[in-house]
């Protein structure tokens, strides 16, 4: 039975990482709330992240996609023309559906599965959502395994036992905290893309995997997205790595090492690349900003107390709620206030009598994500 054992990589990375690996825990640990909320403009960022590392990532596995009609295909404004925009396109579908909840989804085996079966399904159905099962296809799993003694590749029928394995060693590990939640994505990353899983996409699976691990580790999913277009301008040091890693893994374990080293070298270059982004939206996001704070300094200071007490209230508030943040005030007065508050756009009613339910409006709503994010008070500005 084989077996992964993740405990190995307690303690200090190699050397010649650790002073990226403290730059980067560090950075994530500053980051990571309010790069998880949304923003007037931050969804548009998300978007074009995943565009980015779909495009590259199709690219590392030979797969040639315009960036422009990538965007088009996201959007649905476009049908796929070809094989390669099919397989883009279900790339994209699965790299969005692991990043909008990375902890929904099971390190399981049928998660895996499923997940091929998005990515493949429209360019390569017969092979989508099922486990290697023949040696001779191992050319068409890898590009970079074309040419190579399928010998030294882990046989197709211990693929499935693997794959439930590396999940158990994953599983493990996480449980335990002893190792990195960033080290152990990685490696784990690129422990699945030596067993060659998949009958085609291998190379594919293998990064959609690591941003997966990396969401469930606290990452923000999109800055993990972010690594593949990272590995692309990495070439030189990705592509002989996973080489070694892909022939050699059944006689030497430490190949794998050195793809997951390069694994976090692009990793740590795609938040560089992210935090770019990052500013490039906050200015565009700056106008939006101002125009609604203009609006929320002409209400009344009652009116800017409830919005400020209910405005992280996803399934809206009532009446009574609203009630209690201004407790020395009658109903009618907080009547009052919820009209307010509907005159100027801020909040809207649903429902009737007792019933009746107060949301806030889509564009204030924005307000109200975008001052989380920035840290702001609404009340104070500040």
């Amino acid at each position: 039975m084989m077996t992964f054992d993740y405990a190995r990589l307690a303690g200090s990375w190699p050397s010649q990482l650790a002073k990226q690996v403290a730059l980067l825990e560090e950075y994530l640990e500053t980051s990571r709330k309010r790069e998880l909320r949304k923003s007037p403009g931050l969804d548009l960022m998300h978007g074009t992240a995943a565009v980015q590392g779909v495009q590259a990532s199709c690219s590392l596995d030979g797969i040639r996609v315009d960036a422009e009609r990538l965007e088009a295909l996201a959007k649905g404004s476009l049908q796929p023309a070809d094989e390669a925009e099919r397989e883009a396109l279900g790339l994209y579908r699965a790299t969005m559906e692991v990043c909008s909840d990375p902890l929904a989804l099971d390190v399981a085996p049928d998660t895996l599965l499923a997940l091929h079966r998005t990515v493949e399904g429209g360019a390569h159905a017969p092979l989508a959502g099922r486990f290697r099962q023949e040696q001779d296809s191992l050319a068409e799993a890898c590009p970079m395994l074309a040419g190579m003694d399928a010998s030294v590749i882990l046989a197709a029928g211990e693929v499935p036992g693997a794959v439930e394995a590396w999940c158990r060693g994953w599983r493990e590990a996480s449980e335990r905290g002893d190792v990195s939640g960033v080290r152990l994505a990685l490696a784990a990353a690129a422990d699945l893309a030596c067993i060659v899983p998949f009958p085609r996409g291998s190379g594919l699976m293998s990064r959609l995997t690591a941003v997966l691990l990396l969401g469930r580790a606290g990452c923000p999913p999109f800055l993990a997205a972010m690594m593949s277009a990272a590995l692309d301008g990495l070439r030189e040091f990705y592509e002989p790595r996973a080489r070694t890693a892909l022939a050699g893994w059944r006689k030497e374990r430490k190949a794998s090492a050195h793809l997951a080293s390069v694994f976090f070298l692009g990793f740590a270059t795609g938040c560089g690349m992210y935090a770019g982004m990052g500013e490039m939206m906050e200015g565009m996001a700056g106008p939006v900003l101002e125009r609604i704070k203009m609006q929320f300094s002409r209400l009344g200071a009652d009116a800017q107390k409830v919005f400020s007490s209910v405005r992280g209230a996803k399934e809206g508030f009532t009446s009574a709620e609203a009630a209690a943040v201004l407790p020395d005030r009658s109903m009618p007065a907080v009547r009052a206030v919820l009209r307010e508050l509907r005159e100027a756009g801020a909040i809207e009613r649903t429902g009737a009598g007792r019933s009746t339910r107060y949301q806030l409006s889509e564009l204030w709503a924005q307000y109200a994500e975008a001052l989380d994010c920035c840290g702001l008070d609404p009340e104070s500005g500040r």
